[in-house]
């Protein structure tokens, strides 16, 4: 007997210990019972800390984790967890049934994951052995898909407490060998940036089928002298790779943390083409890239960071590989005067006038959020729109609904500067590069693009006119607003314009969104699944419009806006007049806020929602619309 649980059959054994069933005795009700083996190397101070760790694990709550309802020591002095009886798939088995995931589903599991270690970490938990091994899928109607990933076994984790024992000593290797961190792997204090490269490993080898360096390891890393594995396949989709990259970088600062791993999957959640599918790099094999999956260094030197990444694609386009590709396909260049200057049309834009508003949330007011939000809140998101603060606006205007497909490929039939090239690979996607500065202005996969190409000339798709235009990068949105003589709003413009002088909730009101009235949310996924997916043409939802007459502000497409995302959420601005953030917190990112929920998101309906993605990187879901300055 374990307290009422009468323990029943013996269920199988792990590196630390046995697992029982158990049943209660009065109510029925199944646990498991985890026996840590009293003959097993420990060190001497094992079973306190077990003790320690086991109280941490029961304290923290999430659907991702293993329920833990009572923990202690037979009077034979072996020690126990209680646990909740699951039935279901070990991860390990449901990769060695299929070899590699279905794209959704490993990228499904990876954000479950990510947010149960986000809740781990949280409490000051490193679980320390995360592993296909100790990971569960099981049936879960309030899951995505219908399935959840659940973290188990916390037998080696280590608990935060400012101290170090035996067992989060420098020296001390515990784990996985194959799963296991370059840090753990050379006895260095783990931390949770380790478990953040073993779940790489993991997504990795959901995605892959195998491992980065297969059994050896990230030791094979280390003795090879590769910085980090290169994760690159026409199936997998670049966003999602260069994701999975960060999280397998050996140097644990440029890892991301556990909320933003989650948050960066959530994003780019789209069952059909895998999320973020459309960075510049996508479908694109240099030999600058070498396989990782076989653990091989470069031939050449490889810059980090988007921005690298973009530069070293504008050159190579401009080279040798765009010769290759206009002997074959024609590459259509644009080196026309600058026009004169724009007039502004003001016919389809809104005027506010000069103002003060609270802009963003006190903690209060997040807190409320989130007790009204339920097991939908994220946290690590509401805390972006703190503090609360007095902005001052001078007027401006801003367009009535976002730019359309019609709008852009007009810009491009006119585009100064711009040379608009056939992918290398494939003449599913074109390129839109500024030749001045190399930057990648947009990406027009056939895919996602409402803009085609007819001859020399680019159009909107059929039935696609009056959509939203996505996959237009931050600068991209730039490009466009200044030929008409206008700019991005600056994030206290979008807010005070969706929010209106009464804090509305939402662009509407504060009535809450509804499936037959705002784009949202819609795709396979989402709460409003059986929707059409996809972007919808503009003012098609009925309730998406604010008082003062701005559309789809809430739903259908997030929209760029001018300013930088930076930690922490609002950089302190004085007097808070006309506030715009320039600088980033990490120009390897150089991340840009985006404002209002998407089609394929419902994050961020609210007014005072803020996402962020990095300024050039094409998204689906990111669209755009303008605005400029008032009479003065």
């Amino acid at each position: 007997m374990i307290g009422s649980y009468r323990v029943t059959r013996y269920i199988g054994k792990g590196g630390m210990g046995h697992v029982y069933e158990a049943v209660h005795d009065v109510v029925g009700q199944r646990a498991a019972v985890k026996f840590v083996s009293s003959d097993a190397e420990l060190p001497a101070d094992y079973f306190q800390r077990f003790e320690n760790e086991a109280r941490a694990a029961s304290a923290v709550q999430h659907p991702g984790l293993v329920k833990v309802f009572d923990f202690g020591r037979t009077p034979e002095g072996e020690a126990y967890l209680l646990m909740e009886y699951l039935e279901g798939e070990v991860l390990r088995a449901r990769i060695d049934r299929l070899t590699a995931l279905p794209l959704e589903m490993a990228t499904r599991f990876a954000r479950q994951l990510a947010s149960a270690l986000a809740a781990v970490h949280g409490q000051g938990v490193v679980h320390r052995d995360v592993k296909p091994e100790n990971i569960i899928i099981v049936a879960d109607d309030a899951a995505d898909g219908g399935e959840r990933a659940k973290l188990l076994d916390f037998g080696i984790a280590h608990l935060d407490t400012g101290e170090q024992s035996a067992l989060s000593q420098p020296g001390v290797v515990l784990g996985t060998p194959m799963y296991m961190s370059p840090e753990q792997l050379t006895g260095r204090v783990a931390g949770p940036s380790s478990d953040i490269y073993s779940l790489g490993v993991v997504v990795w080898e959901m995605l892959r089928g195998v491992t980065p360096f297969g059994r050896q390891g990230a030791g094979a890393m280390l003795v090879q002298g590769v910085t980090s594995p290169y994760l690159r396949s026409s199936d997998v989709p670049v966003a999602l790779a260069e994701l999975v990259e960060k999280m397998l970088a050996n140097d644990t600062g440029r890892r991301p943390t556990a909320p933003d791993v989650a948050t960066e999957l959530e994003l780019r959640s789209d069952r059909r083409s895998g999320a973020g599918s459309l960075s510049p790099m996508a479908a694109t094999q240099s030999s600058v890239l070498l396989a990782g999956a076989h653990g091989l260094e470069t031939t050449a030197p490889r810059p980090h960071g988007a921005r690298a990444r973009v530069r070293r694609l504008a050159i190579a386009l401009a080279s040798g590989a765009a010769v290759v590709a206009s002997v074959a396909l024609g590459i259509h260049s644009y080196r026309r005067a600058h026009p004169a200057a724009p007039q502004v049309a003001l016919n389809d834009m809104i005027a506010f006038q000069a103002g003060t508003f609270t802009m963003g949330r006190t903690p209060d007011e997040v807190a409320a959020e989130c007790a009204h939000l339920g097991t939908r809140c994220r946290r690590e998101l509401l805390d972006r729109e703190q503090p609360a603060r007095r902005v001052t606006l001078e007027s401006f205007y801003i367009d009535i609904t976002e730019v359309t497909n019609t709008d852009v490929a007009a810009f491009l039939n006119i585009a100064p500067n711009f040379r608009v090239d056939p992918d290398p690979d494939t003449r599913e996607r074109w390129l839109v590069v500024d030749e001045l500065s190399g930057m990648l202005m947009m990406n027009l996969s056939s895919a996602h693009s409402g803009v085609v190409l007819d001859g020399d000339r680019f159009s909107a798709k059929v039935g696609f006119e009056n959509r939203p235009a996505v996959q237009v990068t931050w600068d991209g949105a730039r490009a466009f607003c200044a030929t008409r003589g206008k700019r991005l709003p600056t994030e206290a413009e979008w807010e005070f314009a969706a929010r209106g002088t009464t804090a509305r909730r939402f662009p509407w009101g504060d009535n809450e969104p509804q499936c037959d009235e705002v784009v949202f949310g819609v795709d396979p996924l989402g709460p409003c699944k059986d929707m059409a997916p996809g972007v919808h043409d503009v003012a098609s939802a009925p309730l998406d419009r604010t008082p003062e007459g701005v559309i789809g502000m809430g739903g259908n497409v997030s929209e760029w806006v001018e300013d930088a995302f930076t930690l922490p959420y609002y950089p302190d601005c004085g007097d808070c007049r006309n506030p715009k953030v320039d600088s980033v917190t990490n120009p390897e990112a150089d991340l840009r806020v985006f404002r209002g929920a998407g089609w394929n998101t419902s994050l961020f309906a609210r007014t005072t929602s803020r996402g962020r993605w990095n300024r050039m990187l094409p998204a689906y879901g990111i669209g755009f619309r303008c605005a400029a300055n008032g009479p003065r």
